[in-house]
Formats: structure tokens, C-alpha cells, sequence
């Protein structure tokens, strides 16, 4: 569930990998990330610098979409990017 200030970009169901998925679906529409870290994301879970990187890009990342919105990223469960500079919606955080 999202309005248009947000959107789901991808669900829980995926666990440990929704950081690799990000990387290989959106990666290339991103700014202020460390291609690096892009990398260490591409190759999966196994890398032991992947938790770590996926903190970066999920704090940094701005995502660009097709219309040229930027977008950041939120995580509680399913993966949302939100509209940049637009509060989180109130059902995403609970409060």
C-alpha cells in the first residue's frame, strides 16, 4: 500500500536478497552511491561486506525515476522508495 507520495519498489518475500535485487533492477538509476558498494550488493549475501554496503545505499541513494522524480529509500520489511523531501507515510512507520 502506497499513495503518491511513495511505491513499493520490492516486497519482503524476497528476504536477504531485496538488497541484490535493488542493485541489479535499479542500480544503474541511482545517484550518491559508491559503485563499490554496488558491486559488493551484485555478488549477494555470501559477501561479508554486504549488510554493511546495503547500509550505505539505503541510507545515500537517491533514485531517479523515469519522469526524472528523486526518490530515496525506506526499508521496513518490503524495500518503498519515497518522493525526496516527503515525510514517510503514517502507515509505514506506525505512529
Amino acid at each position: 500500500m502506497c499513495d503518491a507520495t511513495c511505491f513499493e519498489l520490492i516486497p519482503d518475500s524476497y528476504g536477504q536478497y531485496i538488497p541484490q535485487i535493488f542493485a541489479e533492477q535499479y542500480g544503474r538509476n541511482c545517484q550518491n552511491v559508491k559503485q563499490d558498494d554496488m558491486a559488493i550488493l551484485l555478488e549477494g549475501p555470501d559477501n561479508p561486506e554486504y549488510w554493511e554496503a546495503w547500509n550505505d545505499i539505503e541510507q545515500t541513494a537517491i533514485l531517479i525515476g523515469n519522469d526524472g522524480t528523486r526518490y530515496t529509500l525506506y526499508q521496513n520489511s518490503n524495500l518503498y522508495a519515497i518522493k525526496e523531501g516527503e515525510e514517510l507515510p503514517e502507515y509505514l512507520t506506525g505512529f
